[in-house]
């Protein structure tokens, strides 16, 4: 994704916008420069500090992994679905 993000700001490096509802001219700038890396390097902490949903995804994903690891989530399925083991995949 990130590969992505550079490439896109490669391309359209020097092109400008309008911010919606004000009359503010925003200028894209290329992330491939010395300058570039730079700000992302020094900014990517506070990029992901500052999207909410992040901490709830990750919280969610380490309880998703437990209950996968320990065999709970499967046993579960079993006893929510009520088939027997080799149709369990089909099941669900």
């Amino acid at each position: 994704m990130w590969g992505l993000v550079f490439v896109i700001s490669y391309v359209f490096a020097g092109s400008s916008a309008v911010v919606p509802n004000s009359d503010k001219i925003v200028q894209v700038q290329s992330l491939v420069t010395r300058y570039g890396l730079a700000w992302t390097l020094k900014n990517v902490v506070k990029n992901y500090g500052g999207f909410q949903p992040l901490g709830l995804v990750l919280v969610m994903m380490i309880g998703f992994g437990v209950t996968i690891e320990n065999g709970l989530l499967q046993e579960g399925m079993k006893k929510l679905a009520n088939v027997p083991d080799e149709y369990l995949v089909f099941s669900v």
